[in-house]
């Protein structure tokens, strides 16, 4: 009878092993095969419970994903490392653990698994390679498994372990299958963003398809797009747990010397980061906090870098290889149209250039002619305000004759400003200038706009300061000055509920600045109100204003004409609620040493005759008047021809000229007089002001030039230089 229940338990392992056979090569459900060896194993067995666990290689994790005699809620979510506990110790070492009492064995965890059942735990190898772990328990322990089901389940592993690696092998095939597909798809949309990069004509629509076909089509959980802007990576763009409504993370400056992000800005290299807790370069996102992996690529056509892309995932190890090679392929692409949208912006400001300079000039040439006519009237007022000074006067008509003085010196300043609207022809500035010290100074003149009247109406403006290290430069300070404080009330406008105004000055390296040579920066940033691009492209056009009856329409016209004077670049960065920023671009050049003055007045005057020509009767009068009152000879005439009537029959040792005469000008005096008097000394006296250099005029025979209106000890300084040279 024993043995016929033998042959019986024999003939059931048979069926068993036989059923557990035609189930690895069952097309059926993965879980339902689970089920059912299960069942299988655990009727083969007599075991109260069958689990199965199965090998993540890549994470070295043991997880199970089915069980037979336990409820899913005990086993959801269970797993273990590689080597813990017995299980775990299975894997990793391929060998079976057989135990009746499980929980006096050390490497027991108590998991499902009650401490006084019998375990027996077997490896699922095929080739070699462990792809899980078969445990059979049987509770309140009856002592270990007999041999003979020992040696029946170990059969009964080998049919799962192979119907396992079939399994594997069919999800490959299926997932390689899937991947192909997707791949293809993923192309598909590529080649779709190739054909249409001709569409986009601005920045940031391309920028947000950019970032959107990532994020929506390829599944990535967090996209950033940045571009570089001088030594700062600016986020332009987003789609994820961040999108373009986030405005107040995006149009921040990260440096380009921190992070990952940085280092891939600046060296354009792709980085992979498939751990960010490994890499000592990752700085995290306080908006981000549940990154995992990064993956980093550059926006670049060869060494130009653009900006990055930047893609963000909460489970690591989430990036390959051909995911980086997809994202270079579309920055790639997004870098060429970037690069021709460039190209096509240059080309609009060249053109915007050629025709505001032609502008200017025409307004120019209209300012110089009314400056010189107002310089012809202020001689007059000035130099007879000052000779009426020199008279015993009562001291209420002194006290007057000054106020005449000081309005006729201030309208001179107003003039002279006039005339920077024709600087074309004038000389490089050259005057050793401190751009952190121009900026810092504006900001004084401007603290009542800023902090005084605001303060004052419950509105506070906040000043940034961002200075680097500048060497000094060649320029015109107090145009440079005029300039700050254009742009800086400007910016004060745009704040009218408040907000930050931030000054920032930089060392631009070459291949950096648009003038590609070494520059200055000086940037005037906003967080106000902003332009729209049709005012944008109008800031500069004489006589455009925003502000109604409140503005000129010429400060940015005035800061224009200054830059360009100084041979350097206007940049206006704007958008409706977005703020302002604008950014110049000045080039490094030493300023000239400075001739020390040769002027050492005498201490008696030397009587020299003087031929005095103008066409002006008051400017003429007031010339001989004052350098009569100095002491010397003096002749006066209207015209070159009387004056060269003059020369020919007496003695002259100085010519003091106008240059605008009709009939012959100061320059066909000057060649004429030069040839009649070889050692004459010439003054040239003009209503152009500085428009005209002292080279020119040197090299056109004139010794010094004498800028209408001109004070009387300017005057007598001019007459005194050029004795001493004698």
């Amino acid at each position: 009878m024993h043995h016929m229940d033998q042959r019986e338990q024999r003939d059931d392992s048979t069926s068993i092993i036989l059923e557990l056979s035609h189930l690895v090569c069952a097309s059926l459900d993965r879980d339902e095969v689970f089920a059912r060896m299960l069942d299988a194993v655990r009727r083969l067995s007599g075991a109260e419970i069958a689990s199965l666990m199965l090998l993540d290689p890549q994470q070295q994790v043991l997880r199970m994903v089915a069980a037979d005699g336990l409820a899913p809620e005990l086993f959801d979510h269970c797993q273990l490392r590689l080597g813990e506990g017995i299980a775990g110790w299975v894997a990793l070492y391929g060998q079976p653990v057989h135990v009746a009492q499980a929980g006096a064995d050390p490497r027991f965890l108590p998991l499902v698994t009650p401490n006084d059942a019998t375990l027996l735990c077997l490896p699922l190898r095929v080739r070699g390679q462990t792809l899980g772990v078969l445990s059979l328990v049987r509770q309140h322990s009856k002592g270990l498994f007999r041999a003979a089901v020992v040696q029946a389940v170990e059969i009964a592993a080998n049919q799962v372990a192979l119907a396992l690696d079939s399994g594997t092998a069919a999800s490959n095939n299926q997932r390689m299958y899937v991947d192909a597909q997707m791949r293809t798809s993923q192309f598909q949309l590529l080649h779709q963003f190739s054909a249409r990069l001709n569409s986009f004509h601005e920045v940031g629509p391309l920028l947000d398809e950019a970032a959107y076909l990532l994020h929506h089509t390829f599944g990535y959980y967090q996209v950033l797009i940045g571009l570089v802007e001088g030594e700062n990576l600016v986020a332009k763009t987003g789609y994820g747990v961040l999108t373009r409504a986030d405005a107040w993370f995006f149009q921040q400056r990260f440096s380009l010397y921190v992070g990952l992000a940085g280092y891939v800005a600046r060296t354009g290299e792709t980085m992979l980061v498939n751990d960010v807790r490994t890499d000592t370069l990752y700085v995290a996102l306080p908006e981000l906090p549940a990154t995992a992996a990064e993956l980093l690529v550059a926006i670049k056509i060869e060494e130009q870098i653009f900006g990055i892309i930047i893609i963000e995932s909460t489970q690591t190890d989430a990036f390959s290889r051909y995911d980086a090679q997809l994202v270079e392929a579309l920055a790639g692409q997004t870098a060429l149209r970037l690069a021709y949208l460039a190209c096509q912006t240059e080309l609009r400001r060249s053109t915007e250039l050629l025709t505001q300079s032609e502008r200017l000039r025409t307004l120019g040439e209209l300012a110089s002619g009314m400056a010189h006519d107002f310089n012809n009237l202020l001689t007059g007022i000035l130099g007879h305000t000052q000779l009426l000074l020199n008279e015993e006067l009562p001291n209420q008509l002194l006290t007057d004759l000054r106020v005449i003085e000081r309005a006729a010196i201030d309208g001179a300043a107003t003039v002279r400003r006039l005339q920077n609207f024709a600087q074309t022809s004038r000389a490089l500035p050259s005057e050793e200038v401190d751009l952190n010290e121009v900026l810092s100074e504006s900001l004084a003149i401007t603290r009542p706009r800023w902090r005084d009247y605001p303060q004052s109406r419950g509105i506070t403006i906040t000043i940034r300061h961002e200075m680097a290290n500048l060497p000094m430069i060649a320029g015109d300070g107090p145009a440079l000055r005029d300039l700050a404080t254009n742009l800086i009330l400007n910016a004060i406008d745009a704040l009218a509920t408040g907000g930050e105004l931030t000054l920032r000055t930089a060392l631009i390296e070459p291949k950096r600045s648009p003038l590609s040579e070494i520059s200055v920066l000086l940037e005037v940033r906003d967080n106000g109100i902003g332009m729209s691009s049709e005012v944008r492209s109008r800031i500069f056009t004489p006589f455009f204003t925003t502000k109604g009856l409140d503005g000129t329409g010429m400060g940015m016209t005035m800061v224009f004409g200054i830059v360009q004077s100084h041979r350097g670049q206007i940049d206006v960065i704007s958008a409706p609620q977005q703020g302002t920023s604008v950014r110049i671009y000045l080039p490094v050049r030493s300023a000239q040493p400075r001739e020390a003055s040769r002027m050492s007045q005498p201490s008696q005057t030397v009587a020299h005759t003087i031929l005095v020509v103008d066409d002006d009767d008051a400017v003429r009068q007031v010339l001989v008047r004052q350098l009569e009152r100095l002491g010397h000879r003096i002749v006066g005439v209207q015209n070159g021809a009387e004056a060269l009537h003059r020369l020919a029959d007496q003695r002259f040792s100085i010519l003091c000229t106008d240059l605008g005469m009709p009939g012959m000008s100061g320059w066909d005096l000057i060649t004429h007089a030069r040839i009649l008097v070889e050692d004459l000394k010439v003054i040239l006296v003009t209503g152009w002001g500085e428009q005209l250099s002292i080279e020119e005029a040197r090299d056109r025979g004139a010794d010094v030039v004498l800028a209408k209106p001109f004070e009387a000890r300017r005057l007598q300084q001019v007459v005194a230089e050029l004795v001493g040279e004698q």
